[in-house]
């Protein structure tokens, strides 16, 4: 009955980036072949057969699921659009690979646990409202329930007047503003009070991009901001499926040439987001000014998405440490807990954290030395230290609840299964 630390594993995904040679129409479904054809593709394909594994792991395994708790997708943020996660985490929490209930060889019933999601975001970001953006494709697309997490969420607490102080002129690829600004107008299309003039500012600037892109391949005058969202939303769902409807259109016309002329309007832009062509004027740098208008969408962005993840029960892993080092934070002192939280406030607008190491050898560090610096920081704020203290001790136990590692059992218990999920693990990799 001693008490010890228990074990919880949390797969990671890394996030990679693809090259821009791309040809929508090369995909061969028979040899599988997406390398050449679309845009990651491959990648989501990959990750997709990962996810499947880990899950034919869990469910050969089932008791593995009281370790096997979470799944991730790390690395530079900057790699991987979101949108090509959302069909993985998707496959994941498919409801077919988790059981109400397992049994053990002795025939008693054991707990069993789903997997929980993190997902690195609005981390490291080229732009405050490509962080945001991120933050909340996230959890819309990629099927994030109350527990899980998003790791660092910088954006969120990013003081914005100071942030344009120092970036009043941003360099950003021309595709990724244009995702912001598509983003932003969907955000906006559910918001009844919206000033004329962003309005505007905001239509124009979606027209002019989006012609820059797309102009070549369709007409200008048909580029109508609810079409170029759905596209949007459209490179969420699985790749391979969406070039297969469209390859199967294809087939049936008896002039493909033609068809691909007067395909729908919408499927010729889905199709230029897998053409070398059009990547490449995507990858092209352009100037975004950090405007009054630019400022205001900021503000009205990260205040609508902080409410959105405090209401979802969403937490948001703060790292002092790793976020100095890597993100938009000058000081472990200095920290995005102090946007989303409020030691008096206990209305909904504070927003679930967890206060982590990130990666403890990577920064030299561990939850306690990172709480130290919360403390301090708080200090440095003008509260009191009795306050402080109660803050942070809030903060510790909150950070035990949102745990991964979930089920109240005793340190007994606990070795018995992993006793049990050990020698089920060695039959399952050493079968007779």
């Amino acid at each position: 009955q001693v008490e010890f630390p228990m074990l919880g594993i949390v797969y990671h995904l890394i996030k990679q980036p693809d090259n821009l040679n791309k040809d929508l129409w090369l995909y061969d479904e028979e040899r599988n072949h997406t390398i050449n054809s679309l845009h990651f593709g491959e990648l989501q394909e990959q990750y997709i057969k990962q996810i499947q594994h880990l899950q034919e792991l869990r469910s050969v395994v089932p008791m593995a699921t009281n370790f096997i708790v979470g799944l991730d997708a790390a690395s530079l943020e900057n790699n991987t659009p979101v949108q090509v996660f959302a069909p993985v985490f998707e496959e994941a929490r498919d409801s077919r690979y988790d059981a109400l209930r397992i049994v053990d060889p002795e025939g008693n019933i054991l707990p069993r646990q789903s997997l929980f999601f993190t997902f690195h975001a609005g981390e490291d970001f080229r732009h405050l409202i490509s962080g945001l953006r991120r933050i909340d494709e996230v959890v819309r697309y990629c099927k994030l329930h109350a527990g899980d997490r998003i790791g660092h969420g910088i954006a969120m607490g990013v003081d914005i007047g100071e942030w344009v102080r120092q970036n009043p002129l941003v360099i950003l690829p021309r595709g990724e503003y244009l995702d912001n600004l598509l983003w932003i107008w969907g955000v906006y299309s559910y918001t009844p009070k919206l000033q004329t003039e962003t309005l505007v500012y905001l239509e124009r600037t979606i027209d002019r991009i989006a012609a820059e892109l797309f102009g070549e391949i369709v007409s200008t005058g048909d580029l109508r901001i609810p079409v170029l969202f759905s596209v949007y939303e459209r490179r969420f769902k699985r790749r391979t499926k969406e070039v297969l409807k469209l390859q199967q259109l294809k087939e049936k016309s008896h002039d493909q040439q033609q068809y691909e002329r007067s395909m729908k309007l919408q499927d010729k832009l889905y199709v230029a987001y897998h053409q070398e062509a059009t990547l490449l004027k995507m990858e092209e740098p352009i100037y975004v000014m950090s405007n009054e208008i630019e400022q205001m969408m900021m503000i009205d962005m990260q205040n609508y998405l902080i409410q959105k993840v405090s209401v979802s029960g969403i937490v948001i892993e703060v790292n002092p440490s790793s976020n100095e080092a890597i993100g938009e934070i000058d000081s472990v002192f200095g920290n995005q807990l102090f946007k989303l939280q409020s030691a008096s406030n206990a209305e909904l607008t504070n927003v679930l954290v967890n206060v982590n190491s990130d990666d403890p050898m990577v920064f030299n560090t561990n939850v306690s030395n990172e709480l130290v610096y919360m403390y301090y920081g708080m200090l440095q704020r003008g509260i009191g230290r009795d306050a402080a203290l109660d803050w942070i001790d809030k903060l510790r136990k909150a950070g035990m609840d949102t745990s991964f590692i979930r089920g109240a059992r005793s340190r007994k218990q606990y070795l018995q299964i992993l006793d049990i999920t050990i020698a089920a693990l060695e039959a399952y990799a050493s079968p007779l």
